[in-house]
């Protein structure tokens, strides 16, 4: 009888090591080094656009290397020497696509980047008595500050001629993300950071989607600002 506890005992203890050796090995593996597999970047008049690319998952010590850009006419890119964020830097020249690549930690990654001229695709976004339509015509983010008060009203969006509304969001730090409907009411807040209304439309004809995004709030200096990004 004791020579048969004994046997299961030890079962036990392999199978129990075993496990935790499972456990451990599931614990230490980690995905290996990626970027995003496209971008797209609006151009916006009289502005220089910049933007980056960021390597999810970095190595320790691994270096960017072979950086190769397929089209110089539409962006300007080099690689930074942050070892602890490693990323390239990136500059808008020009519309058009080029796809970009490099080794890094023993592996090429690639992103296809697309470059264009930036359009208001809305005819109407008002909320309240306020239509704020006019101030996407120079880029797809206005920020409408030093607000003293919370708005509730009706949002009524209308898109021009060739693009379609897809989506509205509401965002703030107290309730997280929410859905809104196309006329109904929507509350724009000044606590905490404020409010971020964002609008999505798609272009029927090039499928190009993009993102109205209204900023509502205390801070800023500037009552009204458009922001490039």
């Amino acid at each position: 009888m004791k020579k048969i506890k004994k046997i299961m005992m030890t079962l036990t203890m392999v199978a129990f090591m075993f496990g935790l050796a499972n456990i451990g090995s599931v614990k230490v593996q980690a995905a290996g080094p990626s970027i995003d597999k496209s971008v797209t970047y609006n151009l916006y008049k009289g502005q220089v656009g910049f933007g980056s690319v960021l390597i999810h998952n970095p190595v320790t010590n691994a270096k960017i290397t072979g950086l190769k850009n397929s089209n110089s006419k539409v962006i300007e890119v080099t690689a930074s020497e942050d070892d602890m964020y490693p990323h390239l830097e990136i500059k808008l020249v020009g519309e058009g696509t080029t796809k970009i690549s490099f080794q890094y930690a023993g592996k090429t990654l690639t992103q296809k980047i697309t470059v264009r001229k930036y359009k208001n695709p809305c005819k109407l976004l008002k909320i309240g008595k306020t239509n704020y339509a006019k101030c996407f015509n120079k880029s797809g983010h206005y920020n409408h500050n030093k607000r003293t008060k919370n708005v509730t009203g009706k949002i009524t969006i209308k898109p021009k001629k060739g693009w379609k509304l897809k989506k509205i969001e509401v965002f703030n730090i107290f309730d997280g993300v929410k859905k809104v409907k196309n006329n109904s009411k929507v509350t724009l807040s000044i606590k905490g950071t404020g409010t971020g209304l964002y609008a999505y439309f798609k272009n029927a004809k090039t499928g190009v989607v993009q993102r109205l995004e209204l900023g509502y709030g205390r801070g800023g200096f500037k009552t009204g600002e458009n922001i490039y990004d």
